[in-house]
């Protein structure tokens, strides 16, 4: 495993170093037992045995410990993208289970995946289009969920919120890979109230208000200096209690599909949707 901060080569460099004292380790033994006279060899092995095993601690302590080359892991060979595979074995989803309320589901799946310790399970990848049909996507953190939909908060300048301003169409996926679960919403996406903004503001931490109201967010900077000397203007003229910007605020996903998938076996994945009917919702199986 090559790591953090360590040179790229450096992982080859050091199975070279290791091929090159292997193989002459075996010229000198080879030397010595044509050569010497055989209690002189014996001798001989057993001392470049143990150099050899002073020579690996040393480099281990230097190099850290590197697989042989038949032995080195899949990820340091090169990740294969073709050939990865993941077996899932997963309890079949009971339609019955389900339940008519996606939001229910929902919030019963996003507790499961926070007490399976996925990390940040509110986090979801957000796509948005531009009036040109350029597609972005971007992860944001879900701050609220309910029968009115799913809430994030942002810059209302960013490229996710003017695209908004032009296209309300939005699309939100959870992904919880390490339980083999994702739940995918399509809707439109409403601005909150400025009351429910400037609430959830005033919630957050001083040092995260002042970087929301001091970021030009999405916009070319010269330097990150550039935010952080109006971060410093903020801080001293709102030492405390800092006032929203107009610029920052919440949207509402108003969903109008919710799908819930499970990952199983030969990928028969599990998919229910939920889309809004006259009267309801309506749960409807999608094939794998």
């Amino acid at each position: 495993m090559t790591l953090v901060g360590e040179p790229a080569g450096s992982l080859l460099q050091s199975r070279d170093r290791r091929s090159i004292g292997r193989q002459a380790d075996r010229e000198l033994l080879t030397c010595a037992v044509r050569f010497l006279p055989h209690h002189h060899a014996a001798i001989f092995v057993l001392l470049a045995l143990l150099l050899r095993l002073v020579r690996s601690t040393v480099q281990w302590a230097n190099d850290g410990p590197v697989a042989e080359e038949s032995q080195v892991p899949h990820d340091a060979q090169g990740f294969d993208v073709r050939a990865d595979r993941v077996n899932y074995d997963m309890t079949r989803l009971d339609p019955q289970a389900l339940g008519d309320d996606p939001f229910t589901l929902f919030a019963r799946w996003l507790q499961d995946a926070a007490q399976s310790g996925v990390p940040e399970p509110n986090a979801m990848v957000v796509a948005t289009a531009d009036q040109a049909g350029q597609v972005r996507a971007r992860t944001v953190l879900l701050r609220g969920d309910g029968p009115d939909g799913f809430t994030f908060f942002t810059n209302y300048n960013s490229f996710k919120g003017q695209a908004l301003a032009e296209n309300q169409q939005i699309s939100a996926c959870f992904s919880w890979v390490s339980i083999h679960r994702q739940v995918i919403i399509e809707g439109v996406a409403d601005q909150v109230s400025a009351a429910e903004s400037d609430a959830y503001f005033a919630s957050r931490p001083y040092e995260s208000q002042v970087a929301s109201a001091a970021s030009p967010q999405s916009q070319v900077i010269d330097a990150l200096s550039d935010v952080e000397v109006v971060m410093g203007q903020l801080e001293r003229d709102q030492p405390e209690v800092l006032t929203r910007p107009d610029h920052w605020g919440g949207y509402r996903i108003v969903p109008r599909t919710i799908e819930f998938w499970q990952g199983n076996r030969g990928r028969l994945h599990d998919r229910f949707r939920f889309r809004r009917g006259d009267d309801g919702w309506i749960c409807e199986r999608l094939a794998p």
